[in-house]
């Protein structure tokens, strides 16, 4: 072969892999029948998708605004930062939505309120918390227009029975019955949230989670959607921000993080968080836990966990019980 062919063929493998990054990191042996897809949002900005944590392709460069949340509405991709983008061509290219009145973000200390956003699978709607109140998208987040919900919500989440519960504050939850598009709020029951701090909200199957994002309140949940409230055990009213708190996907464990105190798993029969971190640098914000599952031909089946922190993105196959680093960098959500 003469000089000028290896050249060109050279050169055709630049430009193969020239838009993948690639960390060795998971041995993902056998043949992949059905392949996950792993969103992961930085701190600084970048969004990466990958197939097998071993190659990242990056859908969005540097531009120092933390990505706050990922979601997928059927084929569209959203992110939002600043402003809420979305993609239509599997993340060719994002473009920024009809709205940019999103909910404050101190850039500084890279703050902001989880659970900004959902996708209502069975309606096809997405809803997003601005601070002029509550968006609704019908066309799968391509353009937004108000709700009739009369207040300015911080989060807004869905229970299993397609309830969707938004909160501004502790006297304000608001929820809207799958199926009914009017919103009607909570009636306060005899065990309430303390009122004056920033709750956000999730969900974990029927139950509804409400946590003190500044945790100095700690996280308490709900099993009649936010009427009343019960405390979790484990997590000490220290003052370290709580960063999520979220059921992975494939998984039935309920995981929080804090701002360099930890990663915590729930225990249900006592309803108290305990350590489940071993692995994560003690230092790190942990922000975000999200669950895979990698299918090979002959049907065995994987079962990754993936923790986003501050000081990289690690993946557990235990449950949780332990980590490893499957790719270094500074990470803010998942998806």
């Amino acid at each position: 072969m003469t000089s000028t062919k290896y050249l060109v063929l050279l050169c055709s493998l630049l430009i193969i892999f020239s838009s993948c990054e690639k960390y060795n990191q998971l041995d993902n042996t056998g043949i992949v029948k059905t392949p996950y897809v792993l969103y992961a949002g930085g701190l600084d900005g970048q969004l990466h998708k990958t197939n097998d944590a071993n190659y990242f392709q990056k859908l969005f460069p540097v531009d120092g605004v933390p990505v706050r949340q990922i979601i997928v509405a059927d084929s569209n991709i959203l992110y939002l930062k600043k402003n809420c983008y979305v993609s239509d061509d599997q993340g060719r290219a994002f473009n920024v939505t009809n709205t940019n009145t999103l909910p404050f973000v101190d850039l500084f200390y890279r703050y902001f309120m989880p659970n900004q956003m959902i996708y209502d699978k069975s309606e096809k709607l997405v809803y997003l918390c601005t601070n002029s109140g509550l968006l609704q998208s019908n066309d799968l987040g391509k353009t937004f227009s108000a709700t009739s919900l009369g207040i300015n919500p911080a989060s807004v989440t869905e229970l299993e029975n397609g309830d969707i519960i938004a909160i501004q504050d502790a006297s304000n939850i608001y929820v809207r019955t799958g199926g009914v598009l009017g919103w009607t709020q909570v009636t306060a029951g005899s065990s309430t949230l303390a009122a004056g701090n920033k709750y956000y909200l999730s969900s974990y199957g029927a139950t509804l989670v409400a946590t003190d994002y500044d945790g100095v309140l700690g996280s308490y949940f709900s099993v009649n959607g936010g009427a009343d409230w019960t405390k979790y055990d484990g997590v000490s009213g220290n003052g370290r921000a709580i960063l999520f708190v979220n059921n992975p996907k494939g998984s039935t464990d309920l995981f929080l993080g804090r701002d360099s105190t930890g990663l915590f798993k729930l225990d249900p029969t006592t309803a108290t968080f305990e350590p489940s971190g071993a692995g994560i640098p003690w230092y790190a914000k942990v922000q975000f836990v999200e669950g895979k599952t990698l299918v090979f031909r002959n049907d065995v089946k994987r079962f990754y966990l993936f923790c986003a922190t501050d000081a990289g993105l690690y993946v557990s196959e235990s449950g949780g019980a332990d980590w490893s680093l499957a790719r270094p960098g500074e990470y803010s959500t998942l998806q």
